[in-house]
């Protein structure tokens, strides 16, 4: 990242994902066009929770747009360490031990908890995951979108991605943001996420947040 770049238009977003179920994902929010138009959002495929320091580090070194760039992962299971390992390699590219907590959007069990949660009623509960299998988060998705499940065993290839997201729209958007705001932002709690915090970002006009993470970590 150059540290020297003015950040008069911080407007690029650059998304590390886990793998391809937050990926395209990603770009399934991009095509419904739920952003503000301050924004630039690319999201980035690191395939693997393991490999997310490394695609980080790429794109940090790689990026001189006066963006920011952040993270989009599972807490994979407890004792989290994984999850952990993620955190501690974003803190120690910026030689800050909070780094992480600003730039690392974690849904926990699993990415699903988000998918799910466009599919029901903000406060019912109906759409909380109590595990990091694919195939039953899968079935719950189907299930609250009121369609059968394929015969196939989920396995998060992309049809099999392609037909679960199929149902997100607009307007159901709004509901998931809804209901993840009532989410425990802790990652050790089952269900918990603050990704809530990166599309509140994302969808107002207000560009603050990213000044914000520059200012933090000395970038400008």
């Amino acid at each position: 990242m150059n540290s020297n770049i003015a950040i008069e238009n911080p407007t690029r977003v650059i998304i590390i994902c886990e793998g391809a179920e937050e990926c395209e994902y990603i770009k399934k929010l991009n095509e419904l066009d739920v952003w503000s138009r301050s924004y630039r959002v690319r999201p980035i495929n690191a395939k693997g929770i393991n490999r997310i320091p490394e695609e980080y580090g790429q794109a940090f070194d790689a990026d001189d747009s006066g963006g920011v760039i952040v993270v989009f992962c599972d807490t994979e299971v407890p004792p989290y360490k994984q999850f952990e390992f993620v955190c501690n390699g974003i803190n120690e590219l910026y030689g800050n031990d909070k780094a992480a907590d600003s730039v690392v959007f974690f849904s926990n069990p699993s990415t699903m908890q988000i998918v799910a949660s466009h599919f029901t009623a903000w406060n019912d509960g109906s759409s909380h995951l109590r595990t990091n299998k694919k195939a039953d988060n899968a079935k719950l998705v189907f299930k609250l979108q009121k369609k059968n499940a394929p015969k196939n065993e989920y396995k998060a290839k992309g049809f099999q991605i392609s037909s679960l997201y199929i149902g997100i729209t607009k307007e159901n958007f709004e509901t998931m943001r809804r209901v993840i705001r009532n989410l425990s932002h802790d990652y050790n709690i089952i269900p918990s996420t603050n990704v809530n915090v990166l599309f509140d970002n994302l969808c107002q006009d207000d560009k603050s947040w990213i000044r914000l993470i520059h200012e933090l970590f000395k970038w400008s």
